[in-house]
């Protein structure tokens, strides 16, 4: 039996979607008659899951919960109250083998490290860059006009490079701008060399569940199937129809077969690339060129299980990173999550034995690095560790035995490809008055949780209320400002 027309229906049980659908249950005065969400796999929490491995934990990515819109943290404290901790921020970079603060720091130390010539040549360079910026035309051109060269090469580029595995000369100037844009750059350079200032230039601490990022959204999904609303997993949606500008209905695959949704309203975060090649209605092949060409980055995390943790800092022993910048050429690790630091007990019972840690790697699907299998990538990763120096060769075998490997496709919507084009694709989804693209693979957008939340809520609201413009959600996250730029707390 068909459901009624007026199903609402969610593609997608990630922060968007499941934002999406609380907000459409929760108030009984306006909660429509059904909301049917459909997520692909048999996990909650899209790319903010967290998985689990024997008694541990592991947050795909390293999620802080930081938001500067006081409902959606208001909104986190109400899901899980005492269960959301504050945790200290702390990262580090590792470059040329030695540890540096991040962001950077004008003392002894990194001096020391550094050596005054050194020094002085990033504070030339800086000034250099400021003096007579080059055209942008790459995100090297980019990235040096407000860091300077020497700081570039020596505390982005590798890092940069890995992340979009290609060179920053060959990356447009606006690829990644969602992270990058509106930092205050001179504040972050002025942190490098000292200079005091009425704000900071990253956050000093942030919220984090106590059971990962998975716990957030594992409860939102108890609350909608609590209120009414229905979540289908292994559900891959597979077919979007469509009658003149409005949407009819989704056809899903499960693994009892194929099954089709007849509804009112479609509130979609799939990637973009997936829905335009199962659009079952009226398009053009401009449109389908543009989807078929949208690219993504994907991506790799491993956990081992290290009983030491080797930094090269003498006399290091209680380390409170969450997570390191590996910018190191030699190696591909990317980041390094120590997960201990973000909740002890993502760490399992001897969370105070060793160290649970995430070498996370950037990647393409299918290429060398992915087609390892899993004993092979945990060896991998436990040999890239011991060639840092972080710990003793003969850890290795023990450390892979320890771990597991966690792939995630289309982690990361890239700005390349037929990107440059997107505008059109976006003025076609839009005129489908009852399509909603949320989240960051719904809105091939390189955005951050709270943002994606934001836009699931959003289109909820417009959906309550009968509107069906569609430019404001496509404006959130669009500040000037850095997302983490914030006052400095006064005494």
């Amino acid at each position: 039996m068909r459901p009624p027309q007026n199903t609402i229906v969610v593609v997608g049980a990630g922060p968007a979607g499941l934002s999406a659908a609380y907000e459409l249950v929760r108030e009984k005065s306006t909660k429509p008659a059904k909301v049917v969400i459909l997520e692909a796999t048999q996990e909650i929490g899209g790319l903010s899951r967290t998985a689990r491995h024997r008694d541990k934990r592991i947050d795909i990515g390293g999620h802080r919960f930081f938001s500067k819109n006081p409902e959606i943290t208001r909104w986190w404290q109400d899901m899980l109250g005492p269960d959301l901790l504050v945790r200290k921020r702390k990262s580090r970079i590792l470059h040329n083998r030695q540890m540096f603060d991040y962001p950077l720091k004008a003392n002894i130390k990194t001096i020391g490290k550094l050596g005054w010539a050194k020094t002085g040549k990033i504070a030339a360079s800086y000034a250099k860059a400021r003096l007579m910026p080059k055209p942008e035309n790459s995100l090297a051109d980019f990235l040096i006009n407000r860091f300077g060269n020497e700081l570039y090469e020596k505390f982005f580029q590798s890092y940069t490079e890995k992340v979009w595995g290609r060179k920053c000369e060959d990356i447009p100037p606006d690829w990644g701008a969602q992270r990058v844009k509106g930092l205050n750059m001179a504040k972050a350079v002025k942190d490098a060399l000292g200079i005091k200032s009425d704000e900071t230039s990253l956050i000093p601490t942030f919220l984090y569940p106590r059971l990962g990022p998975g716990q957030m959204w594992e409860t939102t999904a108890e609350r909608i199937t609590a209120l009414g609303g229905e979540i289908i997993r292994g559900a891959k949606a597979t077919k979007i129809s469509a009658e003149g500008t409005k949407i009819t209905g989704v056809t899903y695959q499960t693994a009892s077969g194929e099954q089709h949704l007849s509804c009112s309203h479609l509130i979609s975060s799939m990637p973009v690339k997936d829905l335009v090649a199962g659009f079952n209605g009226t398009t053009t092949e401009n449109i389908k060129e543009i989807g078929r060409g949208l690219e993504y980055r994907d991506f790799i995390t491993v956990g081992l299980k290290i009983p030491r943790l080797n930094l090269g800092q003498p006399h290091e022993e209680n380390i409170s990173d969450n997570w390191i910048y590996i910018q190191e050429t030699d190696v591909r690790l990317g980041r390094l999550q120590i997960f201990n630091n973000w909740s002890p007990e993502l760490a399992g019972a001897e969370s105070h034995y060793g160290f649970w840690l995430g070498l996370e790697y950037f990647c393409q699907a299918g290429d060398d690095l992915w087609s390892k299998n899993d004993e092979e990538l945990k060896m991998f990763a436990a040999k890239e560790l011991a060639a840092l120096g972080m710990i003793h060769p003969d850890k290795c075998a023990p450390a892979a035995a320890s771990g597991i490997a966690i792939r995630a496709e289309k982690a990361y919507p890239a700005y390349s490809g037929t990107f440059a084009r997107f505008s059109e694709l976006r003025t076609w989804a839009d005129t489908f008055e009852n399509l909603f693209l949320v989240g960051r693979n719904g809105m091939h957008r390189y955005n951050n949780q709270d943002h994606a939340m934001e836009t699931g809520i959003a289109a909820a609201r417009k959906i309550k209320s009968g509107d069906t413009d569609k430019t404001a959600i496509w404006a959130t996250g669009n500040e000037k400002t850095y997302l983490e730029t914030c006052p400095k707390p006064q005494p």
